[in-house]
């Protein structure tokens, strides 16, 4: 018989992200669905999509094929919708495939976008250190950034401006290089949807394919550093309106190039402070990198920010 070597099956740079993106989440216990590339308009309303975003179907078989999906959010929350209401209660699903998108210019292909679904709900597991407790935004944000690490992508912004189906206060966009490229929070829908959901729904869609050229880069070991850190913490109640990201941004704009870190510990609201403040619990760590840093010049810069805060957004600081 005729004889040939056997080559190994060749991989791109999408099979590769969508690969390590499927294994972290199978490991962190969930179970990856199928779901339809043809689904009904009426399942894509509630995700506000209009007619002209999605590529119609000039003859489908059924009401359920109409238009190729330009979302894998419908077909999550259908396959949630279906598992609450044979019993299940603590869900963790999740879709890699394509999306579509009509052409840009007439006669071209279709638009294909490779994306991630997850849909949550329920509770997390047990904790030696309390019960069973509900999932919330958190839950579905830590998977949305070990996501991003796996993709190796860095900088990538939780930005408040969700689209209109999820809850305010509850949810994100997810933006990296000054495009949107996400979204994740709670679900919320008119009555008749909302009929479905006897419980909170979480869902995330990330589109994988605009961070293909962040995942090819090879990740390079940070150069040890010869001179020890300076750290402050710093500890300010600010209106609960200022984010943390624009706090970030003015401690780091009177930093010199010299903080290296700047790190959340902590945030407190409800008695003894007032009603529309909070307060939040900094570490700083200053370092040079040719020199050791002198207190009096870390307490310097740590002054600068203490009047950049108080000035640009109202906050009153004290260091402890």
């Amino acid at each position: 018989m005729p004889q040939r070597p056997v080559q190994p099956v060749a991989t791109d740079e999408e099979m590769r992200a969508a690969r390590s993106i499927r294994d972290l989440l199978v490991n962190f216990g969930f179970y990856e669905i199928v779901g339809p590339a043809l689904l009904s308009r009426a399942s894509l309303e509630p995700f506000g999509f209009a007619p002209d975003e999605c590529i119609l179907i000039s003859n489908p078989l059924t009401a359920s094929q109409e238009a190729l999906r330009p979302s894998l959010a419908p077909a999550m929350l259908r396959a949630m919708i279906d598992n609450l209401r044979s019993g299940a209660r603590d869900l963790r699903l999740f879709e890699v495939s394509r999306i579509y998108s009509p052409p840009s210019i007439p006669g071209e292909p279709p638009g294909e976008i490779l994306s991630l679904c997850v849909g949550l709900c329920g509770e997390r597991g047990d904790h030696w250190r309390h019960g069973r407790q509900p999932i919330d935004f958190f839950d579905l944000k830590s998977v949305a950034e070990h996501a991003l690490d796996s993709c190796r992508v860095e900088q990538a912004e939780f930005a408040p401006d969700p689209p209109p189906f999820l809850h305010p206060g509850r949810a994100a966009r997810i933006r990296w290089n000054g495009r949107a490229i996400g979204w994740l929070g709670e679900l919320r829908f008119d009555p008749p949807h909302a009929a479905e959901t006897p419980q909170p729904l979480y869902m995330l869609e990330m589109q994988i394919a605009p961070l293909l050229r962040a995942a090819v880069q090879p990740r390079r070991a940070p150069i040890a550093p010869k001179f020890p850190a300076v750290e402050r913490q710093m500890s300010l109640t600010i209106s609960v309106d200022v984010l943390a990201a624009r706090i970030e941004s003015v401690i780091r704009a009177q930093s010199r190039g010299l903080l290296e870190s700047v790190r959340l510990l902590d945030i407190a609201r409800g008695d003894p402070l007032p009603a529309q403040r909070k307060r939040m619990l900094y570490r700083l760590a200053y370092r040079a990198a040719d020199r050791v840093l002198a207190s009096e010049e870390v307490d310097s810069l740590f002054e600068q920010a203490r009047r950049s805060l108080e000035t640009e957004l109202g906050a009153k600081v004290g260091e402890k």
